[in-house]
């Protein structure tokens, strides 16, 4: 019978760190997607997507691994009731530190873009939760009617900032017209013949 307990509560053991696991490997390539754009800024590129969020969120990393600990010492049965106050008073106390760090983050991001003469741009900025925030170099690159292809362009401008070159605004719309039309981008997808 205890057979029968052990490979449920392993199970579950193995299904939770497998999420977590994927939650911190997620993360980890955002984390690192972000440090690449911020790279971006020193190169002038001509619009850089940033969320402000992601680099602040490594202050809350140690309380995921402490959830995790105790969700499987929970399952083997091995968590004692100082543990748990421990665990819960270590992850309370992780969320304000984080809500701190990101609003000084956020702002001291706000004013290294400003001074380095970038704006944010609405019309370039996805509106779902957690998309990145677009900035852009000049005014001019900020056009109405690019969200629907906003990280397709901002990963376009990240190679050619990348490569050394510098993309001009009429370089920039024609990208976006590209970007923007749906024919073009799946038959570009299409191998000849099909």
């Amino acid at each position: 019978m205890s057979k029968s307990n052990d490979s449920p509560s392993k199970l579950g053991i193995a299904l939770l760190v497998t999420v977590f696991v994927g939650l911190l490997v997620g993360y980890y390539f955002r984390l690192f997607k972000e440090l690449s754009a911020l790279k971006l800024i020193k190169l002038q590129a001509a619009a850089v997507g940033l969320d402000s969020a992601v680099i602040p969120m490594v202050v809350f990393v140690p309380a995921i691994f402490v959830l995790l600990a105790g969700f499987i010492r929970r399952q083997q049965g091995k968590l004692s009731d100082k543990e748990i106050t421990s665990g819960l008073r270590f992850i309370v106390c992780s969320l304000p530190l984080f809500l701190l760090v990101w609003g000084i983050y956020g702002w001291q991001q706000n004013r290294w873009l400003d001074s380095a003469h970038y704006q944010k741009c609405q019309f370039l900025t996805g509106s779902s939760f957690g998309a990145p925030t677009v900035w852009v170099r000049d005014e001019p690159y900020c056009i109405q009617g690019a969200h629907r292809v906003n990280s397709e362009l901002v990963e376009w401008v990240g190679e050619e900032a990348r490569a050394g070159r510098d993309v001009g605004v009429d370089e920039f719309k024609n990208k976006i017209a590209e970007l923007n039309q749906p024919k073009a981008r799946s038959t570009a997808s299409r191998a000849p013949g099909e």
